[in-house]
């Protein structure tokens, strides 16, 4: 009998976390391994220099395909620690991939970032491009931001593959 009440408790503890970040970021839906490595490949090739940072990162797919992609670093971003713990397996062997664990729109992006992963809902992108737009002005230099189905209001995205949109993000008024 305990140790039915024990698996109930981590079971509940499970749906609950999950519950709690899709409620403050979005929920979990993985991406699928073939669109990315041909986003990564068409849409926005990636470069040694090029520091990706997956906001949201999930089980940590992304992770994987942009550094396996010629990503010269990945940084997954997740709310999620269950997400965070399978995100970090999955690459364990990967020398270039970091996954932290917090709320992408609170915590300190690499300086170095040139690319950023999203999948993220409406209410997310709206929060997510003032803050974007900002840090490319810090950082003097423009951004290119792919994103997973959602769109950023008001902006023309300057390329599409599947459902995948890339935008640019300048570094200067």
């Amino acid at each position: 009998m305990e140790i039915g009440l024990i698996v109930i408790g981590v079971v509940l503890l499970v749906v609950g976390v999950f519950l709690v970040t899709a409620l403050f970021g979005a929920p979990y839906v993985p991406s699928l391994e073939r669109e990315l490595t041909g986003v990564f490949e068409k849409l926005r090739p990636l470069t040694k220099e090029d520091v990706v940072v997956d906001f949201g990162s999930g089980d940590g797919i992304a992770l994987k395909v942009a550094a396996k992609s010629g990503a010269g670093r990945v940084v997954g971003l997740e709310l999620n620690p269950f997400l965070v713990g399978i995100a970090r397996f999955r690459n364990r062997k990967l020398k270039n991939v970091e996954v932290k664990t917090g709320d992408m729109m609170t915590m300190k992006w690499p300086d170095d970032m040139t690319v950023v992963y999203v999948f993220g809902l409406d209410r997310v992108m709206k929060r997510l491009k003032p803050r974007l737009e900002k840090f490319a002005r810090g950082q003097g230099r423009e951004i290119d931001v792919i994103s997973k189905a959602f769109e950023f209001a008001g902006m023309k995205a300057s390329g599409e593959r599947d459902g995948f949109y890339l935008y640019k993000i300048k570094g200067s008024l």
